[in-house]
């Protein structure tokens, strides 16, 4: 995470609550076949559904899911108003940013809505594709 302070860039290393001391982890299956690791307005739907075997993709999500509610002051779900909240998840997917950031240009919310794709297939396979997304937007505007 980056951030100003009187004209001085800092920087700060997040892990998004999922690192692990692997000595507590016992060093063996780290993740249970059908645990959730992680809060759930920010992790992917397939890693609901086996935590175990996420993908690189799963991290772009999170990053989509942090930027979203940088920008909206809002999580990407209406949890809220659900009992079940890893339903709402699953079949609804993220409610798209410009219905909760009207004032949010097109370029921006294209970006964050393909880092929530439900689809991995359909999201940025990685983190340098992501960027050059955002660094093409940052040259234009």
């Amino acid at each position: 995470m980056v951030s100003k302070d009187n004209g001085t860039l800092n920087a700060r290393l997040a892990d998004f609550g999922l690192a692990k001391n692997f000595a507590d982890a016992g060093l063996s299956q780290i993740s249970s076949e059908h645990e959730i690791k992680g809060t759930l307005s920010y992790i992917a739907p397939k890693q609901i559904v086996n935590c175990r075997f996420t993908e690189p993709t799963a991290d772009i999500f999170s990053v989509g899911a942090t930027m979203y509610t940088l920008i909206s002051g809002e999580t990407i779900y209406n949890l809220s108003d659900h009992e079940t909240p890893i339903a709402t998840i699953l079949n609804d997917g993220p409610i798209p940013l410009r219905e909760r950031a009207p004032k949010v240009s097109r370029s921006v919310s294209t970006i964050v809505d393909k880092a929530l794709a439900i689809d991995p297939e359909n999201r940025f396979q990685s983190a340098e594709q992501m960027r050059h997304a955002i660094e093409k937007l940052l040259r234009i505007t």
